[in-house]
């Protein structure tokens, strides 16, 4: 890969299921791969992550590339890229939509989450501003 860093995490996640995917599951917590890519030349960090555990259920994969933005240095840009399937016959529309429904729901959370943090250490003087965030776009 050149003179990109490269690294592989294995990550769990406890997020409990809702009450209708109890029986498909045995357990809360899910096992996540993340792969992460730093491209120092183009200035580019990508991460790829997706479940491991219960993919017949469900499969969430997420792509973001994060660049420098083409018009203010200054700021970051993140193209965010994901996909829900679900391989239940008979169920599968009605489970990809509650999985794209609960991703947005935890997109939001993460944004928030993710631009307290930065405020935190890069503006430690001023309170964290009320957040409007945009809806996630599926692919």
């Amino acid at each position: 890969m050149g003179n990109k860093l490269v690294t592989k995490k294995l990550l769990t996640k406890t997020n409990s299921p809702p009450r209708w995917a109890e029986r498909f599951v045995s357990s809360k917590v899910a096992c996540i791969v993340e792969e992460s890519i730093l491209d120092p030349e183009a200035k580019t960090l990508t991460t790829y992550t997706k479940n491991v555990t219960f993919t017949k259920l469900m499969a969430v994969e997420e792509k973001c590339v994060y660049s420098v933005h083409p018009t203010n240095k200054e700021w970051i840009l993140c193209k965010k890229h994901s996909w829900v399937t679900s391989g239940v016959f008979g169920f599968a529309r009605a489970i990809e939509r509650f999985g794209v429904e609960r991703y947005k729901l935890n997109s939001a959370k993460a944004l928030k989450g993710l631009q307290m943090v930065l405020e935190k250490l890069y503006i430690p003087e001023r309170p964290p501003l009320p957040l409007s965030l945009p809806v996630p776009q599926m692919s």
